[in-house]
């Protein structure tokens, strides 16, 4: 269900939107050795993780790759570590109906 709305979803702003191919691997690791994270993205590695061992539900799980993924699009627009982050925040805030963007 969730995909055909995506897909749906997609086709509708195409005209609207540049959709780019992510070079990016999205993998899983049982934990970070190093550091207590959900997930990790290595910018120069182009690879991105997920974390299991720091995760209570698929819910969370879900959410971090989301999140990931949007680390490596962002990358994009080459933004420094602070203002890529309240980015990503804005956007869960939109995500979750905290803030309306139709007015």
């Amino acid at each position: 269900m969730f995909m055909y709305i995506h897909t749906d979803m997609l086709n509708d702003l195409r005209d609207e939107f540049e959709i780019r191919d992510s070079s990016y691997i999205h993998d899983f690791r049982l934990c970070n050795p190093i550091e207590h994270t959900k997930g990790d993205t290595y910018f120069d590695m182009g690879k991105c993780y997920c974390n299991l061992m720091h995760h209570e539900t698929i819910e969370d799980i879900i959410d971090t790759v989301n999140h990931e993924a949007k680390h490596a699009a962002l990358r994009r627009e080459e933004l420094d570590d602070e203002t890529e982050h309240i980015i990503l925040r804005k956007m869960a805030w939109v995500e979750n109906d905290f803030i309306d963007l139709s007015e």
